[in-house]
């Protein structure tokens, strides 16, 4: 009977695995086709990463007019860029990024977990990983977080599969330069992999892999449009926002402990299942394991920061999965004495389990569907036409996609159409709305280029008072007093320079 039950336990996980893998390429390939995006931060990508292709700069001096730049590092931006310039600007090849790195991780984790364990196990634990990513939209969007992961799963593979050292340090610091060059904060992800590096390399190797990481980290920066002085002050930025909110900060910080408890409850309640000696898992792991927690907990700090979520605690999921898994394969102990308290133990931990993969499993569906239900419904062609039409009204002047009192998704989504004809981008919400968090005065150039008609024609949301969301203000002021209402279409209101254009 016990035989038969676990073999029916295993064909339904392997059916939630399978279900979760499809679920997630139906919605990424959805999503890739949409001509949408799903969050702000995507704008920003898409835009940004056009214009540097085009040789303008990633992170603009602090008195720059133009207002987009961010803190994420530049290796994202390249690789959007670069296909765009490859493939052409749109919507599609703006996403093609995340997308194939949402793939690529589903396809790296079932190999990696292939590596040390049967197929089906395999399967499942790259199923559990699916699940636990679809608590994150970022998963398949234009981010870092995609890229950060498949590095993650790159080095994972490279350190426990690749014999040849030469080459596994190759791909250790080409995977470790992209994931520091990602995000700055990216050194918390390596703690655990150099704990591994550590007994399989020499010193003189890990020094060599140091400075080669540290070669694939410059590189970028030596494109005369990203500026690293400039890339360093805007990071900068990140941390006065934490610093300058405390009490949100700690709030934020809050979700993080919850998801972090969720994740130590699932081992735990394995080994109780199992019979497996925890403590036994513990002490044989425990360098990596104690790195594994302090990088979840640093990440999570550093991801507490106004405006930021769970999401800094992606790249650590695949290797969180794979010791998962290690644990999953360690024997039972041996002549264990039954007894009243195990069996209870084992009928809580087994109850437990089962809630904790029903909230993942709900949790996960209840986003991605929601993902789903906007690639499928949400109907993005009339505002594209209209805004092709708005272009055609006004050709040879420069438009821009302004904002009003509150946030429009529809219509913001269409400032990447804009930049990728050739149009200005003056001022983005997502970056502008940091510095205004931390401080930065408007510099006297962005009040000047609105006087000058840098931006001939701003389309509004319909309805709305222009900037409004400023709260007042030089910029709501000066856009008033340099441009005046034209006329209305269906999702814009249309505002042209009083100048000469």
């Amino acid at each position: 009977m016990q035989i038969r039950n676990r073999f029916f336990l295993e064909k339904l996980l392997l059916a939630w695995a399978v279900a979760g893998i499809l679920l997630a390429l139906v919605t990424s390939t959805m999503y890739l086709l949409w001509p949408g995006f799903g969050e702000q931060g995507e704008v920003n990508f898409a835009s940004v990463a056009w214009l540097v292709s085009n040789g303008q700069p990633l992170y603009t001096d602090m008195d720059a007019a133009a207002r987009y730049s961010l803190q994420h590092g530049p290796i994202v931006y390249l690789l959007i860029g670069g296909i765009m310039q490859l493939l052409g600007p749109s919507y599609v090849t703006a996403k093609l990024s995340g997308v194939v790195m949402f793939w690529l991780i589903l396809l790296l984790s079932f190999i990696l977990l292939k590596k040390v364990a049967d197929w089906r196990k395999a399967l499942i634990f790259t199923g559990l990983q699916t699940w636990l990513l679809f608590h994150w939209h970022n998963s398949c969007y234009i981010r870092p977080d995609a890229m950060l992961v498949v590095c993650m799963l790159v080095s994972l593979y490279a350190i426990t599969s690749i014999k040849n050292k030469t080459l596994m340090l190759v791909i250790c610091a080409a995977a470790f330069g992209f994931i520091i060059n990602l995000k700055v904060h990216g050194v918390i992800y390596l703690l655990p992999l150099l704990i591994v590096l550590q007994n399989r390399l020499t010193w003189k190797r890990l020094i060599t892999l140091v400075l080669m990481t540290m070669v694939v980290i410059a590189l970028p920066f030596l494109l005369p449009q990203i500026s690293f002085s400039n890339y360093i002050l805007w990071v900068q930025t990140s941390v006065h926002m934490a610093a300058n909110d405390p009490g949100s900060t700690l709030r934020n910080f809050i979700p993080k402990i919850v998801a972090i408890l969720v994740l130590g409850l699932i081992p735990y309640c394995l080994a109780v299942l199992r019979s497996i000696s925890i403590r036994k898992f513990y002490l044989h792991n425990k360098k990596v394991l104690v790195a594994l927690l302090f990088g979840v907990l640093a990440a999570a700090a550093i991801g507490s920061k106004p405006g930021s979520g769970t999401n800094h605690l992606m790249p650590l999921i695949p290797l969180y999965c794979y010791l998962l898994m290690r644990l999953s394969q360690e024997k039972p102990v041996a002549n264990v004495v039954a007894s009243t308290t195990l069996a209870w133990k084992r009928r809580m931990s087994g109850l437990v389990l089962g809630v904790l993969f029903l909230l993942v499993t709900l949790g996960g569906a209840h986003k991605e569907l929601t993902l789903l239900k906007m690639a499928a419904i949400d109907n993005r062609a009339p505002i594209q036409q209209e805004l092709a039409e708005i272009e055609k009204s006004y050709v040879g002047k420069t438009i821009e996609v302004g904002y009003g009192e509150k946030g429009n998704r529809i219509t913001t989504d269409c400032i990447p159409a804009l930049v990728f004809h050739g149009h200005p981008l003056l001022l983005e919400k997502v970056a502008f709305g940091d510095m205004l968090a931390v401080k930065i005065p408007l510099p006297t150039a962005t009040i000047q280029a609105l006087r000058e008609g840098y931006v001939q024609v701003w389309l509004i949301p319909t309805g709305q008072e222009p900037f409004a969301w400023m709260q007042g203000g030089e910029f709501p002021q000066a856009f008033l007093e340099n441009y005046r209402y034209e006329r209305k279409t269906a999702n814009f209101d249309v505002w042209v320079y009083k100048g000469k254009s």
